[in-house]
């Protein structure tokens, strides 16, 4: 069974960077999305964690459990 990698807080902030560069900047990708551009910022800086909605957004789910060591 395969199974998709996990992805990193700097994936996360990653796939941010992008799609607010693809928006027209920040500012545009917050205004446009509901949030403020400085929880925006926040987030793509690390100096706060992503909520489920931003991650939504993004195209990404937030998953929590175990993850099989194993080869199938």
């Amino acid at each position: 069974m395969k199974r998709d990698r996990l992805l990193t807080d700097d994936d996360f902030r990653a796939r941010l960077r992008a799609a607010c560069a693809e928006a027209g900047g920040l500012r545009s990708f917050a205004r446009g999305c509901g949030f403020s551009p400085a929880y925006v910022s926040q987030v793509a800086t690390g100096k706060e964690p992503p909520g489920e909605r931003l991650g939504h957004i993004l195209g990404l789910t937030f998953v929590r459990g175990w993850s099989n060591n194993k080869a199938d």
